[in-house]
């Protein structure tokens, strides 16, 4: 069963959830679950500084599901992404305001559409602070700031300059041969490499 809610007044997305999300520009901000129908009222929605939050009401219940669940997101326009949890999360379509992503959980991170330089953005910045991944030459900046701290890996495509900083084990790959690659990677056993 599919449990549609609306929140209004958010500009940015975060999961706190297990949950396959995939994310889209829509005409609402809304969030459908799909789950057991015993389970739907274990998932809510909220406005956190700006954010809409998807999270499961006890994070420390394990949910024993019998169909494949998962959510549905749409915003009318999506400044800021965040999957803080184990799910994967796909950003399907264009986003033409992003400009801050965040993995900070186990889940993947990865686009079936057009980032289109996260909004043509001067800087995007990106963070990997969990061991998840952010994953796809799709996601186009002109300039990022790119952090990993933990064991995480990210692949991202950067026209301009590129400044990393890997202060765990993880790794990171900057295709589009940016004309400035600038990395840090003496904090950690991780390593981060520009390429064309």
């Amino acid at each position: 069963m599919t449990s549609p809610r609306t929140r209004g007044g958010a500009t940015s997305f975060e999961s706190r959830t297990f949950l396959p999300t995939t994310v889209s520009v829509g005409d609402a901000s809304e969030v459908a679950v799909t789950c057991d129908d015993n389970l739907l009222d274990e998932f809510v929605v909220d406005v956190i500084d700006g954010a809409l939050v998807l999270r499961q009401a006890d994070p420390l219940v394990s949910l024993d599901t019998r169909v494949d669940c998962s959510a549905d997101v749409e915003l009318p326009t999506l400044e800021g992404v965040i999957n803080g949890a184990s799910g994967p999360m796909t950003l399907a379509g264009d986003f033409g305001d992003l400009r801050e992503v965040r993995v900070s959980g186990s889940g993947a991170l990865s686009s079936t559409g057009t980032l289109d330089g996260l909004g043509g953005a001067d800087i995007a910045t990106i963070t990997v602070s969990g061991s998840g991944s952010l994953g796809t030459e799709g996601f186009v900046v002109n300039e990022v700031d790119l952090t990993l701290s933990a064991s995480g890996h990210a692949v991202l495509t950067a026209t301009t300059l590129a400044t990393i900083t890997v202060s765990g084990s993880g790794s990171a790959t900057v295709h589009g041969d940016p004309a400035i690659c600038d990395i840090d990677d003496s904090g950690g056993s991780g390593s981060a490499e520009c390429v064309q």
